[in-house]
């Protein structure tokens, strides 16, 4: 008995199903293949492999809490970071934190607060690029790191961060402040006030110091190319500074609040010379830079005046003050306060 012609129609869908099947297994299979072959996975398989996690770790994405708003994923790579060790023998990402981050985790600090970069991505190209650009995140290691202290800190709040105080002071020095003012300080502003900028790239502020017509045809700035060529490590250092001014402000978490200046009187009453001999010395890097002039012995004899009339002096340094601190009336509330001098015993 002939058989029946097969069902062309039929043929075709039974063809599909199987190419579908097929497409499916191979989806599978790709899926699998990238999550065992995953970068981030990769990564914790090594830190498995030096006793950092345990094995049911390997495949856990770690996500912690932020100043930004989003989820920090850096530790998912970098699984060591919260340990600190000085100079830990392992190589990147499984190397410890060089310094201690206990008060950052208080505050729900995450790697990105500090560090740039994009905090949610699990592949290291995307997460070391500044987020919401292509370009490569300059603060993820020293000595552009500490331009983030400025968020929360004034410069010089630690030994780690004395050449961003000395960054601060070479602005001053330089004559920068006087164009480019601080909040509530006089200056002739015929530049911007950095801090509105919003964040620019290292490279655009190294350009803008070298060649500042390049983006301001009509500016008088002049060009800062010599510290490049003759002074390579001051150059840096305004860098770091110049980008630290660029970057938002953490007001909530501030220690930047302007110092109470009513302490001085402790030592520097009125009408007497301050003691010589002192177990307090001053926190503050510009005070100690500027102390010879800032010194009532560098005017007045050994009796000082009683008179109430401000100090000349006095006040055109104060003028530097909003350089490094907020002004008062942006601190917040729960931001402490800051101390003017540390003791010695």
């Amino acid at each position: 008995m002939p058989t029946a012609p097969p069902d062309p129609q039929l043929q075709r869908i039974q063809g599909a199903v199987v190419a579908l099947a097929l497409l499916l297994v191979l989806i599978t299979a790709t899926l699998a293949w990238q999550h065992a072959s995953a970068e981030w996975r990769t990564h914790r398989q090594a830190a498995r492999d030096h006793g950092l996690i345990a094995a049911p770790q390997v495949d856990t994405i770690i996500e912690n809490p932020s100043q930004h708003g989003h989820p920090d994923r850096c530790a998912t790579c970098h699984v060591a970071a919260h340990r600190t060790i000085l100079r830990d023998p392992l190589p990147q990402p499984l190397r410890a934190h060089p310094n201690q981050l206990n008060a950052h985790l208080q505050h729900d600090l995450g790697c990105a607060d500090c560090h740039g970069g994009n905090p949610r991505a699990l592949m290291s190209e995307p997460a070391h690029r500044t987020y919401g650009t292509t370009r490569r995140e300059a603060r993820l290691s020293a000595p552009n790191v500490y331009a983030s202290c400025l968020r929360c800190h004034p410069p010089g709040h630690d030994p780690a961060s004395a050449d961003l105080a000395r960054g601060a002071l070479d602005f001053l020095d330089l004559g920068c402040a006087v164009c480019h003012p601080a909040a509530n300080s006089p200056a002739f502003a015929t530049g911007p006030n950095l801090r509105e900028l919003g964040q620019v790239s290292l490279d655009h502020l190294q350009k803008s110091l070298i060649q500042p017509a390049f983006d301001a045809p009509q500016t008088t700035m002049p060009s800062f190319a010599f510290l490049f060529d003759h002074e390579p490590q001051r150059a840096t250092r305004l860098l770091t500074y110049l980008l630290g001014l660029t970057l938002p402000q953490r007001a909530h978490l501030s220690h930047r609040a302007a110092p109470d200046v009513s302490t001085c009187t402790h030592c520097h009453a009125r009408g007497t010379p301050p003691p010589r001999h002192t177990t307090f010395r001053h926190r503050c890097p510009y005070l100690a830079h500027y102390r010879d002039q800032l010194s009532c012995q560098s005017c007045h004899a050994s009796t000082l005046s009683t008179e109430t009339t401000a100090c000349p002096i006095l006040s055109n340094h104060g003028r530097a003050c909003g350089h490094c601190h907020l002004d008062t009336s942006q601190r917040h509330p729960q931001s402490p306060p800051y101390r003017l001098f540390n003791t010695h015993p």
